[in-house]
Order: structure tokens, then C-alpha cells, then sequence
């Protein structure tokens, strides 16, 4: 479902846009003098923002959902308000069309609006997990922070493993979960950030990447082996999230390259085969033999 709104509120912006310069391309179900551009944003401009709203309580929390609304709610009534006591025509509004009216009801329900917003504040989770937003946790405490083993979740995303004074440390797994792609983490931590041997996997819709080996402060760094969507394989030294120093590259047609690596480019000294058996050796400048 998660992906479904978020393709839609893709779509969505696509076609906004597009209608925006010419609604008469978008609007094929309005007359042709109905194919304005204001019809495009409360049609097209709905969708989107309801789309991204119910994706955010799928990914998030309901209690998060219910928050945005009565937000939406709240600009909605000041906007109505203001535009009311200037044209009390243009609003909605129960009994005769007065300005006098429109205070009145309009005043009732912006105090409804901050008792709602009221009790979604007090019900909202505090926040215990900085890397997934209104988390609940589930597990052992010490001294009043997270420690021991423990799991935080949401709707969409969870951390299961170690603790230590409220932070991730030791061995865990982690799930980020924002419907198109997905960040999977498996392995040890230190100060919540992965650290140490670990395997992340992420997708993209139906494309996987996956990375096994070394990691320090999030980033790949040490020794790992790298599988990339079109399932070419780098296995080597890594530093600041990139292929740098030695490693052996091999790619899905068959040639392979084993020598030094910088920042994914071939650079230094190294030895390719290609599929057909030619082999190329020497230095190598910006992916590029030089001699």
C-alpha cells in the first residue's frame, strides 16, 4: 500500500506539472472551457497531498497521520476565515451568509481545531529513537535508557538488537522502510551508527544492491564486497563509501580488473581481462589505460 500512494502522489506531481502548463492535456473529462488551470491544482493537487498524507501514516504512525490532518484542518479553517469576512459567499458555511456568521462559526471550529491538536500532542509518542521517527520500544532499560535487548519500530521500519545507554551498540538489525526503496542493515554498531562487519541490502522497487564487509560511522570503509543492481561485483578496500585502494572488480559480460581503485574509477597500477581474453596492464588514469 505504502508504494501504491507513493506512485500515486508521483503521478500525481507528474501530471500537476504537466497540467499546470497545459491543462487541456490533463483535463480530458471537463468541457474544453473547464480545462483551466485551477481545475488541474484541486484535482491533481489533492491527490498529491492526500497520497503523500495517508503514505506518511503508513510509513510513520497513525497518531503521526492524525497530527498532519488536524494541521490540514487548521489551515484550511484560517484560510476559509479570512477569505469568508472579505467574500462571505466563497465559503462554506450553515444559515444565512453574514460576516457575523462566519465569526461566530468559524471561531467554533478553530477552538475545535486546538482541542484536537491538544490531544494529539499529548498522545504523541516521545521521541527514543533519533533514526526512526515515532518509535515505540519494546525491551530491557537501565537507569531510564534503552539497554540491553530491545526492538524500536514504527509502521514501517523497526531496529532489533543491542543497546547500550540509549543508543544502538553491539549486534542488530535495522529495517528503514519508505515504501520504493528500502535500507536493510544487519550487523554489529557503535554509538548508534553501523560500525564494524555488517551486510546492508538495499532495494529500489524490484533492484537490489548489497554490501558486505566493513563498515565505520555509517559509511563503508575497511574491506567488503559490492554487488550493484546489474549484479557486477567490486571486492576490495573501501574509504568514505567508495571503492579506494586494492580490490578486484568483475562485471556480468565477463571482464574482470584486479588492481588499485579510486573513488569507483580504475586508478593507479592494475590488470583487466576482458571476455574475449585480451588482457590490459599498467597504469591506469580516470578509469583510462595509460601505458
Amino acid at each position: 500500500m505504502l508504494s501504491f500512494l507513493l506512485l500515486l502522489a508521483l503521478l500525481a506531481f507528474i501530471l500537476l506539472i504537466i497540467g499546470v502548463i497545459k491543462p487541456k492535456w490533463i483535463v480530458l473529462w471537463k468541457k474544453k472551457d473547464e480545462r483551466t488551470r485551477k481545475t488541474v491544482l484541486i484535482y491533481f493537487g489533492n491527490i498529491l497531498l492526500w497520497s503523500l498524507v495517508f503514505a506518511l501514516g503508513f510509513m510513520i504512525s497513525w497518531i503521526f497521520f492524525f497530527m498532519i490532518l488536524v494541521i490540514i484542518l487548521g489551515i484550511y479553517i484560517i484560510i476559509s476565515f479570512f477569505i469568508g469576512m472579505a467574500v462571505p459567499t466563497k465559503v462554506f458555511l450553515i444559515g444565512d451568509r453574514t460576516r457575523k456568521r462566519i465569526l461566530i462559526q468559524y471561531s467554533v471550529l478553530f477552538v475545535l481545531f486546538l482541542s484536537l491538536l491538544i490531544v494529539v500532542a499529548i498522545n504523541l509518542p516521545d521521541e527514543i529513537d533519533e533514526r526512526i521517527p515515532s518509535a515505540t520500544y519494546e525491551g530491557e532499560y537501565s537507569n531510564g535508557f534503552m539497554h540491553g535487548q530491545g526492538r524500536s519500530f514504527n509502521n514501517s521500519s523497526y531496529y532489533e538488537g543491542d543497546w547500550i545507554n540509549g543508543e544502538r551498540n553491539g549486534q542488530g538489525v535495522e529495517l528503514q522502510d519508505m515504501g520504493l526503496i528500502s535500507i536493510k542493515y544487519d550487523g554489529e554498531w557503535k554509538d548508534d551508527l553501523e560500525n564494524g562487519q555488517g551486510i546492508m541490502t538495499i532495494k529500489f522497487l524490484w533492484v537490489e544492491m548489497k554490501y558486505e564487509g566493513e563498515l565505520k560511522d555509517g559509511n563503508r570503509e575497511g574491506y567488503g564486497k559490492f554487488i550493484d543492481r546489474a549484479g557486477n561485483i567490486y571486492e576490495g578496500e573501501w574509504l568514505n563509501d567508495a571503492p579506494n585502494g586494492k580490490g578486484k572488480s568483475t562485471l556480468t559480460n565477463g571482464d574482470t580488473y584486479e588492481g588499485e581503485f579510486k573513488d569507483w574509477q580504475r586508478q593507479g597500477y592494475g590488470k583487466a581481462v576482458l571476455n574475449d581474453g585480451e588482457v590490459l596492464e599498467g597504469n591506469w588514469v580516470e578509469d583510462e589505460l595509460v601505458e
